[in-house]
């Protein structure tokens, strides 16, 4: 269900064929074999803001506040685009007040209710981060490949640019790719700077990797700079695939005692597979922006990228 929602999200009209390699693949992933396995609650978020953008694709601005709200059960995951979409809706607002009122009023409700089921429960739940933070060394993405510091100034350098991307494309309409782009380099983003490297948490890069997908015959008509960062994606992005097969071949001529830590070698791309999708959705919609002669006014050119699709 949240395969077919992130696809109404985006406006992918697939055929059967490739909706069920999509569905076989979106099940099959590390990411998410793991939350099942572990029963991740992220996996219900990640339905919730599927569900959300979905919704306002379809301008149901009030089930899409509702929705989103309702996802900050994992705020982790939902915040950053909350934010965004909060941001979004305010920038016009007797057309999209319904997604903020909405909103508000669902988590007005959460919180009183669970006030009074558990008295005092927000409050512990904030110092239970803070503690949390003292007695587990908790890190990011960032932070494994850069270093803490550095880890730091590359993720704020990435929220900066994202909110420059915000702005610019604040006057997109719901429907549009500049939209659905948008709301997926949120989420690829989330993932990237949450302190985590946990890679239950990647299963709300799908909406990022349909839309690569999605564009792909166009991505190879862009510069050779997006060509390689797709290339290099979908290679990360495949591996596993074909790393755990190679591995399972090895194993019927190897016995497993010399096969070793060899699984390492399988899914220790796994970590870069949402940065590298990050760099590419921005790179295209760093494209998309700068093809508008106007500031939020489509052009041809950006027609043409985006609405083929």
């Amino acid at each position: 269900t949240t395969v077919l929602l992130w696809m109404k999200a985006i406006r992918w009209r697939a055929d059967l064929s490739w909706l069920f390699v999509v569905c076989l693949l979106s099940l099959t992933n590390f990411p998410m074999l793991e939350s099942i396995y572990l029963q991740q609650p992220g996996m219900l978020a990640a339905a919730l803001l599927a569900a959300t953008c979905a919704a306002i694709v379809s301008g149901r601005m009030v089930l899409s506040g509702v929705l989103l709200g309702c996802s900050t059960i994992k705020p982790q995951l939902s915040l950053l685009l909350a934010a965004w979409m909060l941001f979004w809706a305010l920038t016009d607002w007797p057309h999209r007040k319904r997604v903020v009122l909405s909103f508000a009023a669902t988590l007005f409700i959460l919180i009183f209710a669970s006030e009074l089921v558990l008295p005092g429960w927000l409050s512990e739940f904030i110092w239970g981060l803070i503690a949390y933070q003292r007695y587990n060394a908790v890190s990011s993405i960032l932070d494994m490949v850069f270093g803490r510091f550095i880890g730091v100034a590359v993720a704020l350098i990435l929220l900066g640019f994202l909110s420059h991307v915000a702005w610019r494309t604040r006057s997109a309409v719901p429907h549009s790719e500049l939209f659905g782009l948008t709301f997926a380099a949120v989420l690829a983003c989330t993932v990237v700077i949450m302190p985590t490297v946990y890679p239950t948490a990647q299963i709300v890069v799908v909406p990022g990797i349909f839309i690569i997908i999605k564009l792909s015959r166009l991505i190879w008509s862009k510069s050779r700079l997006i060509r390689l960062q797709f290339l290099a994606t979908m290679i990360l992005l495949f591996w596993p695939y074909f790393g755990a097969a190679l591995l399972f071949f090895r194993h019927l001529t190897v016995p497993v005692e010399r096969v070793g830590d060899a699984w390492i070698i399988v899914l220790a791309p796994i970590l870069l597979v949402p940065t590298m999708s990050l760099i590419l959705l921005l790179l295209l919609l760093k494209s998309a922006v700068n093809s508008q002669n106007a500031p939020y006014s489509k052009t041809e050119l950006l027609q043409a990228i985006f609405e083929t699709y």
